[in-house]
């Protein structure tokens, strides 16, 4: 049996719809296309979310499939993402951290200790590196569907 291993630099992210900061800030038009540096510029860690704004299901497929390719040591692909989203699941997120805003939707990054690319030496490994990357392409992509985003990493 794999045992997978939660990064703590990007266990998990949380997102949702709007809700955020200045609402006049988000574009209300998720199909506009955003340039890079606009996605970039525009992106800050949301604090407060509408707990019943959820992800389309397009939203969170785009989001998904940026994870998907982002790059990985070795092209391993050791990253599990979970899509946490039940009230279960987000309640044990919660007895983890109090960094959840009230995000109804999280994703959750392991990587699988035991495939990923061990460093000329053995000392060091590149899961928590390929699970931040994932994570940080998904919020970027988050961003440039119209989804406030907010790392976590404050677990017990």
């Amino acid at each position: 049996m794999k045992k997978l291993v939660i990064s703590m630099v990007c266990a998990a992210f949380a997102f949702s719809l709007q809700g955020c900061k200045k609402e006049a800030e988000v574009k209300s038009n998720t199909k506009e296309v955003m340039t890079f540096e606009e996605i970039i510029t525009n992106r800050y860690s949301c604090k407060r979310f509408k707990a019943d704004a959820q992800l389309s299901k397009e939203q969170l497929n785009t989001i998904l499939e940026a994870g998907r390719k982002a790059p990985t040591a070795k092209n391993l692909q050791e990253q599990h993402i979970y899509v946490v989203q039940s009230a279960e699941a987000l309640a044990k997120i919660d007895s983890n951290t109090p960094c959840r805003y009230g995000a109804p939707t999280c994703l959750v990054v392991a990587f699988d200790k035991n495939n990923v690319f061990t460093y000329p030496g053995g000392k060091r490994d590149s899961g928590v590196e390929d699970a931040s990357i994932v994570a940080t392409h998904m919020i970027l992509a988050a961003q440039s569907v119209g989804v406030n985003s907010c790392w976590i990493n404050y677990f017990d």
